[in-house]
């Protein structure tokens, strides 16, 4: 099969699909490619979505990867971007994620795929997505900031 194209997804583009990555664990262009069983997609690995900054948009991110899996084997940790799943629809493509996506469709995505053997998942290398950002974004004070207002008060 051919290597998928690499495109960064914009907030204004819609998701693209292109066909899946033959190596299960690549990793090239600054994302890991990774290719698991669908039932240890599903046990294995968490996600969430937020928005760090407006001019960025809404990001899924991994918030959990269980020890010992082949995940974290690939390298995947908390706080890598999703770039892509296995296309719920089209079988051997992927849904490049732009950020228009609804984080339950996208884990819809990864849970219905029953008759498919192996999800393939791309996550940015990069750990980009950190609690503190999160926190912000939520707008849940942190310590430092509940110190300072606290000794403000």
């Amino acid at each position: 099969t051919p290597t998928p194209t690499r495109r960064r997804a914009t907030t204004t583009r819609r998701a693209t699909r292109t066909r899946a990555a033959a190596d299960p664990m690549a990793v090239e262009d600054g994302t890991i490619d990774l290719v698991v069983s669908t039932e240890a997609a599903k046990k294995t690995l968490q996600f969430d979505k937020v928005t760090v900054n407006e001019a960025e948009g809404p990001v899924i991110f991994v918030t959990g990867v269980a020890i010992g899996s082949e995940a974290e084997a690939a390298g995947v940790t908390p706080g890598q971007r999703l770039v892509a799943v296995s296309d719920p629809i089209n079988d051997g493509e992927l849904w490049f994620l732009d950020g228009s996506e609804r984080l339950a469709f996208v884990l819809d995505a990864i849970r219905s795929a029953q008759n498919r053997p192996e999800t393939t998942i791309i996550v940015e290398t990069e750990v980009s997505i950190t609690k503190e950002l999160v926190d912000r974004a939520r707008g849940v004070d942190t310590e430092e900031e509940a110190r300072a207002a606290a000794a403000k008060a």
